[in-house]
């Protein structure tokens, strides 16, 4: 049995597109912290916008990558986020539920994470989906 198939360079390309977001995330998930941070009264509307999108974003190309975990608590966060968006004004320990959501989402996109396997293991479901449908 070869090792080789007409899958495997595929496979390479896909780990190392996957490796290049988990390098990114430290970066993409300080910005939410920086946004979450410079949240107040004046610019309470638009810093949450900036933060639902952010978040709506990382939901989006974590499940594109494989990245499940991270892309549900991102989701977990846009959807916080809109959710006390309409308002407007912020209601009393807004900014440190909103903060919580953060560390979740951040602890998700942790260095630490083994990005390889759990990214294994999404596409392993996802075969198993596609094999019994």
């Amino acid at each position: 049995m070869s090792l080789v198939t007409p899958d495997r360079p595929m496979e390479q390309r896909l780990r190392v597109l996957r490796r290049a977001y988990a390098d990114q995330l430290p970066h993409r998930i300080a910005q939410l912290e920086r946004s979450l941070e410079d949240l107040d009264a004046d610019n309470r509307r638009q810093t949450l916008r900036s933060l639902r999108l952010m978040a709506h974003s990382l939901a989006g190309s974590g499940a594109i990558f494989g990245f499940s975990q991270l892309s549900e608590r991102a989701r977990e966060l846009a959807d916080a986020v809109a959710r006390v968006e309409p308002e407007p004004f912020a209601a009393p320990g807004e900014k440190a539920r909103l903060a919580r959501y953060v560390a979740t989402l951040r602890e998700a996109g942790s260095p630490g994470r083994d990005w390889e396997e759990e990214a294994e293991e999404d596409d392993g479901a996802l075969e198993f989906e596609r094999s019994t449908s």
